[in-house]
């Protein structure tokens, strides 16, 4: 591709870092574009790119207003309850107008059922097999080696 020329960016899945988005639009206005670009994204209605889209405007508009202000850095503390919050947030989104519609057929979402099971947070797993395979130790290994060279 010849970023010279191109004049046109369509972004059709957008990063969760805004910057990476920025990066990528940055690369059209490289040494020798003469003309002005134009940057389209596409995003579907009631999806979690709408979401995602939204989170990272407003990690952006964050990132102008600290910059502005002077402070480079932020107080460092933990959101983890709130990163629990946007993550149930984000998989709930648009399941109220998926099941609104007249074509929908189901009656009610069990969100265990369908993200599987967790506990404090975290996805549990199936368990590991309780059953073992005795393997063979390093004398034993040696023995049979030695046997089969004779």
């Amino acid at each position: 591709m010849n970023l010279t020329a191109a004049d046109t960016v369509i972004f059709i899945d957008s990063d969760f870092n805004p910057q990476n988005d920025l990066q990528a639009a940055a690369r059209c206005h490289r040494i020798g574009q003469t003309r002005a670009v134009k940057v389209i994204r596409l995003l579907g209605r009631d999806t979690v790119e709408e979401i995602v889209y939204s989170r990272a405007s407003s990690k952006l508009s964050l990132t102008n207003t600290v910059i502005e202000e002077g402070r480079f850095s932020l107080l460092n503390h933990t959101h983890s309850a709130a990163a629990g919050l946007q993550l149930s947030e984000i998989l709930k989104f648009g399941v109220d107008k998926l099941l609104s519609s007249e074509e929908s057929s189901i009656q009610a979402v069990n969100m265990g059922l369908i993200l599987g099971q967790s506990r404090d947070g975290e996805w549990l797993t199936d368990e590991a097999p309780t059953q073992t395979k005795d393997l063979p130790t390093e004398e034993e290994e040696e023995g049979e080696s030695e046997g089969q060279s004779e």
